[in-house]
């Protein structure tokens, strides 16, 4: 073989040969001497201006490795054929979202049980959503947008959601 050159055999290519030996310094601690050293010495070390630009230029446009992908609706790795379940096209609903907003009105964008003010706040259904559902045997859309029993506003109650989270019936918990 020519000196300078380098060929792979093809049990180099395949992973043959492999390190047998770990590295010594897996496992290995540091002192508390020897992480002062280090912090010491990285203690104000600061990138210069331009190499901030090149940094920012690496992953600018062309040079994204997910420059030109779309990944929403069906190239999504997550994409499940648009099925959207029963529950969550019921809240996208008007008649819920109104249900909801006349409850924050009507509690004063209040928690009912911390009487936390504005923030993080769910509407609760005092009976729980999944029992009346059962109950009017509601299967599809228009039999929910129909059920009065579902959109009354004494049903429902203003709590934060650590409050909501701590009731009996969240996340179709029930006691």
């Amino acid at each position: 073989m020519p000196k300078g050159v380098y060929t792979r055999t093809p049990e180099m290519k395949t992973g043959k040969y492999k390190r047998i030996k770990p590295p010594w310094n897996i496992g290995v601690l540091h002192s508390e001497t020897t992480k002062e050293k280090i912090r010491q010495k990285a203690l104000g070390r600061k990138h210069t201006e331009s190499f901030k630009k090149e940094m920012g230029k690496r992953v600018l446009g062309k040079n994204n490795p997910m420059y030109g992908i779309r990944q929403c609706g069906m190239s999504n790795p997550n994409w499940r054929g648009g099925i959207v379940s029963f529950r969550r096209q019921i809240y996208n609903l008007f008649e819920y979202k109104h249900w909801r907003h006349s409850i924050f009105v009507r509690d004063n964008f209040t928690c009912v049980e911390c009487h936390k003010v504005g923030r993080r706040l769910e509407a609760h259904h005092i009976k729980p959503f999944i029992q009346i559902m059962k109950e009017n045997n509601i299967k599809i859309l228009k039999g929910a947008i129909q059920c009065k029993e579902l959109w009354d506003i004494d049903n429902g109650i203003t709590l934060c959601k650590e409050c909501h989270s701590l009731t009996s019936s969240y996340r179709r918990r029930f006691k």
